[in-house]
């Protein structure tokens, strides 16, 4: 499938990606300096907004690293620099905060970082939104 963006532009660096009941493609891509990080397509990949500023205020966000779709099509995204899971709703309305509580992988291996500072085990969200 062919996305198309408001501009020319590639999407650098995809997180992730989730499709709400509706078809509409939810990416949450590596922040570069401008623009928002969570990009909405439609089921045919055509652009239709972009939201989640960088900050740490409501409804912004400051290093985004999973993006999954929870009840009633809740976007959730986890904001590892804060700890928290920041959820708005399909339309990209701020909705609230949720605590993000983390544990290690499958092996209890404490929590590592890549050089990169990605999450190199794996982390599970363990509250239930």
């Amino acid at each position: 499938m062919r996305i198309d963006s408001e501009t020319e532009t590639r999407i650098p660096d995809i997180f992730g990606f989730d499709v709400d009941a509706a078809g509409d493609i939810f990416v949450l891509r590596w922040y570069v300096g401008e623009g928002d990080f969570v990009v909405k397509f439609d089921a045919g990949g055509r652009f239709l907004k972009s939201f989640g500023r960088k900050g740490q205020g409501p409804g912004e966000l400051e290093n985004p690293h999973h993006i999954a779709l929870g009840r009633d099509d809740r976007l959730l995204i986890s904001d590892l620099v804060r700890d928290l899971v920041v959820e708005f709703d399909r339309e990209g309305t701020f909705i609230g905060t949720h605590p993000l509580e983390r544990r290690a992988g499958p092996d209890r291996a404490p929590r590592t970082h890549g050089s990169w500072g990605r999450p190199t085990r794996n982390t599970i969200w363990t509250r239930s939104i």
